[in-house]
């Protein structure tokens, strides 16, 4: 293999490489010394500080990203809770509405019926006795019927004004 100055024939290769310039601290495997002093150990704590602040600045920035993705969550589980409790309450609503529809048309069709004209319609104290305590229990079951729907209205409008926004 044929060396010209300053350049050696690769092993197995026709190309040359630049030769380099050995010194003390290389050959023996350690710190270059041909470096100015003290240059190579300021770069690498600057390049140490540097990598450091770049690191915290890293881990700030994923924080950062981290909290606004966990509200996002928490307020799609909030809303997800909302919803379900807006369709409860909209199912119970139409039940009571169904049920107070039921007792107002029932009441409509029925035959006007009041205490005196039980009491005329009697026969005996015992079938005007029947027939107030009828119209007691009807009049109990509307009140209730009543008190469901006002709960039922009270409800599916507190829980669709949890999903409006003011």
């Amino acid at each position: 293999m044929a060396s010209t100055r300053g350049y050696a024939a690769r092993p197995h290769t026709d190309r040359y490489v630049r030769r380099r310039k050995s010194c003390s601290g290389c050959a023996a495997g350690g710190a270059c010394d041909s470096a100015p002093a003290g240059t190579d150990t300021d770069d690498h704590a600057q390049v140490t500080a540097k990598l450091a602040s770049l690191a915290k600045s890293s881990e700030q920035l994923a924080e950062q990203l981290n909290k606004p993705q966990i509200d996002i969550a928490a307020a799609q589980k909030a809303v997800s809770a909302a919803n379900q409790a807006a369709d409860v309450a909209q199912v119970h609503l139409a039940a009571a509405q169904r049920a107070l529809a039921i007792s107002i048309s029932s009441q409509y069709k029925a035959a006007s019926f009041s205490r005196t004209a039980a009491l005329l319609a009697s026969n005996s104290g015992e079938g005007y006795l029947q027939t107030v305590q009828t119209m007691n229990l009807l009049t109990e079951h509307q009140s209730q019927v009543a008190t469901m729907a006002a709960s039922a209205i009270a409800d599916a409008t507190a829980a669709t004004a949890v999903l409006r926004p003011r």
